[in-house]
């Protein structure tokens, strides 16, 4: 059976987007940038990624606006 979904390390996403593990880390934990957690470890699905980038990325704001 094929696997239909991709997923990326955060070391992954940080070396993509040039930045460095934690601020890929802050934001997931900010809830900034779409992840899966199994256990302590952190996975982000490539085309929810490919989405979010394409959206321009989510900053505090929009994530405030969201909330409400």
């Amino acid at each position: 059976m094929d696997n239909p979904y991709q997923f990326h390390t955060v070391k992954e996403i940080a070396d993509i987007l040039r930045v460095s593990d934690w601020s890929i880390y802050d934001a997931v934990r900010q809830g900034l940038l779409p992840s899966v957690r199994i256990g302590r470890k952190v996975r982000i699905e490539h085309e929810a990624f490919c989405a979010w980038v394409n959206q321009g990325g989510m900053t505090y704001e929009a994530l405030e606006q969201q909330a409400s």
